[in-house]
């Protein structure tokens, strides 16, 4: 169980996704692991995060052939990250982490809870997101936070900095497949997708500490239909209250910490 952690860990935490010319060799049947059947959904995930991190061995990862590897043991280490910087409880309630949220800002990853600075986050960020297996689900991906205009004083909590809806990903089978054609997995286009509040990079005021900025995607109700989101940016209800007004349910996170440069 520590080895699948290390691995699915490293990948939702956004270690190196930039991969070179050889992954689609790296996503050929004859290098998956004996222990994974080629019905199971095991073999198109085991695909993918050998394409995200060819270290790996992955022929010494235990497997449950009922389960799908990623959904059960990402969960763990990503809760008690939110849990640990307070995440959980102040944004969200606690949630199966069924799909991976890798952010990127130029060549500085987010990894649940690393700092980054203002001016390298001004510019809207490339996600990849592994997706959970749902065929037809639409996702929206929300980024907050949630101590505005500080963790001490949030009065103005939470502040909305970017927000999608009617993301879809499709299944994993076919997430595997665009792998495999293009050699790497690359950012997702968020052109095509209804726009709720355009991306505002952070900008925490002096002397307020760090703030959580929190990237969470969320699957939407079969209808598709999502509240909007209010006019002002600050002191919005917050994931939370918004998610369970339009029925969208939690299925990935991630954050970064930032500060103003005068502390």
């Amino acid at each position: 169980m520590e080895d699948v952690l290390a691995v699915a860990g490293a990948v939702a935490v956004g270690d190196e996704i930039r991969h070179g010319p050889s992954c689609k060799a790296r996503l050929d049947n004859h290098n998956v692991p004996s222990n994974v059947t080629k019905d199971n959904t095991n073999i198109q995930m085991l695909r993918i995060l050998r394409c995200v991190r060819p270290s790996i061995n992955y022929h010494h990862i235990p497997i449950n052939r009922t389960q799908r590897m990623p959904l059960v043991t990402i969960n763990t280490s990503i809760i008690e990250s939110l849990k640990k910087a307070g995440v959980i409880p102040d944004v969200l309630d606690p949630f199966d982490a069924t799909a991976m949220v890798n952010v990127t800002y130029g060549n500085k990853d987010v990894t649940l809870g690393n700092k980054l600075s203002v001016d390298e986050t001004q510019k809207q960020p490339d996600l990849r997101i592994i997706p959970e297996g749902e065929d037809d689900a639409t996702y929206s991906l929300i980024l907050t936070d949630p101590d505005a205009p500080s963790r001490e004083d949030p009065k103005w909590a939470q502040y909305i900095h970017w927000g999608v809806s009617g993301v879809k990903f499709g299944n994993i089978e076919s997430f595997a497949a665009k792998a495999a054609e293009s050699g790497e997995l690359g950012p997702i286009d968020f052109s095509g997708f209804k726009t709720l509040k355009p991306y505002e990079g952070p900008a925490p005021p002096e002397k307020t500490g760090f703030h959580r900025y929190c990237f969470i995607l969320l699957r939407e109700p079969a209808s598709g239909k999502v509240p909007e989101l209010p006019k002002e940016r600050k002191q919005w209800e917050g994931v939370r209250e918004w998610a369970k007004k339009g029925e969208l349910e939690p299925v990935g996170a991630n954050f970064f910490y930032c500060q103003n440069d005068k502390q």
